[in-house]
C-alpha cells in the first residue's frame, strides 16, 4: 500500500468546520491511517468552502509542457506529488492556435487555464508556445572525413 504524507498543519473542511492535522499515525495497523484533528477555524482567504478544500494554496497542479508542435494534443502530467484532482477543465485563450479538444491546429501563443470544474477561480494557467512543423535536415560543410590527431 502507498504510503499517505500529509503535512502538519494542513486543514480539512468537514461538514463547514476546518480541522487541523495535528498527529498521523500510518504504522500501527496496516492499511488504516489514524488522524488526529483539532478543530481550528476556516481561513476565508485560502479555504475553497464551495469545494470543501482547505489550503487551496497547496494544490499542486498538473504541468504542461511549453513547447508543441501543429498536430500535437495538450495532455497534462501527474506526477507523484500531484494533488489528486480529477475534476479540471482546461481552456485556451487562442483557439486559433489550441481549440478546445486541446488539439493543436496552429502556430503562435495561447494561455491555457487549468481549474477545478466546480470552482473555475481556483486555477493555474500556463504559457504555451506552438511552432510550425519543420523538417530540418542538418549537415556540415567540410571533408567528408576527419583525421585523427589533427
Amino acid at each position: 500500500m502507498p504510503r499517505v504524507d500529509i503535512d502538519r498543519g494542513t486543514n480539512f473542511i468537514i461538514e463547514g468546520e476546518s480541522w487541523s492535522l495535528i498527529e498521523l499515525d500510518h504504522t500501527s495497523v496496516p492499511g488504516i491511517i489514524y488522524l488526529s484533528l483539532t478543530e481550528s477555524k476556516v481561513n476565508m482567504i485560502n479555504d475553497d468552502l464551495i469545494n470543501e478544500l482547505a489550503d487551496t494554496d497547496k494544490i499542486k497542479f498538473p504541468e504542461l509542457d511549453s513547447y508543441y508542435t501543429v498536430g500535437d494534443r495538450v495532455l497534462p502530467h501527474f506526477v507523484d506529488d500531484t494533488f489528486n484532482i480529477v475534476n479540471i477543465t482546461m481552456t485556451s485563450s487562442n483557439t486559433d492556435v489550441i481549440n478546445d479538444d486541446m488539439e493543436v491546429v496552429g502556430a503562435g501563443t495561447t494561455i491555457i487555464t487549468v481549474a477545478l470544474k466546480d470552482n473555475p477561480t481556483t486555477s493555474k494557467t500556463y504559457e504555451i508556445i506552438v511552432r510550425e512543423n519543420s523538417n530540418f535536415t542538418a549537415y556540415i560543410d567540410g571533408p567528408e572525413t576527419l583525421r585523427l590527431d589533427r
